[in-house]
């Protein structure tokens, strides 16, 4: 396991047998981040080939 993994088993308090395998967050966030530029699709997005 990852050591964010053994920590999130630690906080939640799961047994040894148990892993995390996903988190999901809920709410809202304390301040307003900046936008992140978007990446150009045809840079995403491939057609037979790479």
């Amino acid at each position: 396991m990852k050591e964010s993994d053994d920590k999130v088993a630690q906080i939640l308090e799961l047994p040894k047998h148990v892993k995390p395998v996903g988190i999901i967050c809920l709410g809202y966030p304390a301040e307003t981040p900046e936008k992140l530029s978007r990446i150009d699709i045809s840079r995403l997005v491939h057609f037979e080939k790479w």
